[in-house]
């Protein structure tokens, strides 16, 4: 549910980011940097998603009504039902103490920007999301939401972890492949 909320506040971000008008080269560079960085918290975040949901979730579930139809007593039941916990756990990440981290860390990110965008644009906002002060704001986060979908990367190649963490990696493809675009973007972020 956390994630598909995310999902969520980043489509509004986007909403209200479009509509954004630059009234100068300094502002609309500014805002291509908000864009590319709500882009790509978007498009890595929907990925993790729809593993979750789709490979992780559903995919077991279906394995567990198969396993629960075909048990003969309770028992058998009852093992399928701890398999399927343990498979989600495993395949979720939610035992990895690494990988949750830099998960919780970069949806704390995605919310800082979402938050930046609705404060900075409403009605009542103290000034633009596009002002120049808010540009180190912005770095900071880009920069930390790169580090991070690196690190993540990067776990999730290791040796140490299992298949499940291989098939994320394949699933994710789309999102963390996002990475070589991310990186060929940085230096946008940086300037």
């Amino acid at each position: 549910m956390r994630l598909k909320r995310l999902q969520l506040a980043l489509e509004d971000a986007w909403g209200t980011l479009r509509h954004l008008q630059a009234p100068d080269p300094a502002a609309r560079r500014r805002m291509l940097k908000l864009w590319n960085l709500r882009h790509n918290m978007a498009h890595i975040m929907t990925n993790l998603q729809i593993y979750v949901q789709v490979d992780v979730i559903e995919g077991r579930y279906g394995l567990l009504i198969e396993a629960v139809q075909g048990a003969h007593d309770y028992g058998s039941a009852e093992r399928a039902h701890r398999e399927f916990v343990d498979a989600l756990l495993l395949q979720s990440f939610l035992d990895l103490r690494q990988i949750m981290a830099l998960l919780e860390t970069m949806m704390s990110l995605c919310h800082r920007l979402c938050t930046m965008v609705q404060h900075m644009t409403g009605p009542t906002a103290l000034g633009s999301v596009l002002d120049a002060g808010n540009e180190p704001k912005v770095d900071s986060i880009a920069a930390e939401f790169w580090r991070c979908t690196k690190m993540l990367y990067m776990a999730l190649q290791s040796n140490k972890l299992q298949v499940g963490c291989c098939v994320c990696l394949c699933v994710l493809g789309g999102g963390l492949s996002a990475l070589g675009t991310i990186k060929r973007q940085l230096p946008l972020y940086a300037q």
